[in-house]
């Protein structure tokens, strides 16, 4: 009975090690491209006269580099605020994401106080 109880707990112990073995999540690149489109957009230029949340959409070429696609603003002033502050900068991602689109959410708040 003792023979069996070691076995098992021995068993138990090896497949407990792999698991444990590995505790990092792997990188989430979509977090990594909003922050770096966040710090991008940072100290608009433009007037904006009520909080907003607008849909950006774009793509990332082979050269990691921005092109907006389109957004969802009402506003002339922010479209082009956002497309001088991002078309053509440099994200840092994985050469893996290559010609990806992304679209995501960014709140701009009300700059008349």
């Amino acid at each position: 009975m003792n023979t069996i109880k070691t076995f098992l707990f021995i068993v138990l112990i090896s497949f407990n090690s792999p698991v444990e073995a590995k505790t990092t999540l792997p990188p989430n690149d979509f977090t990594s491209v909003t922050q770096q489109i966040e710090t991008l957009l940072k100290a608009s230029e433009t007037t904006i006269y009520e909080d907003i949340v607008v849909a950006i959409k774009f793509k990332i070429d082979d050269n990691n580099k921005i092109t907006v696609i389109s957004n969802n603003s009402n506003s002339e002033g922010l479209t082009r605020f956002i497309k001088k502050r991002l078309n053509e900068k440099e994200l840092y991602i994985d050469q893996d994401n290559n010609y990806r689109f992304y679209t995501i959410s960014i709140q701009f708040l009300s700059t008349i106080y």
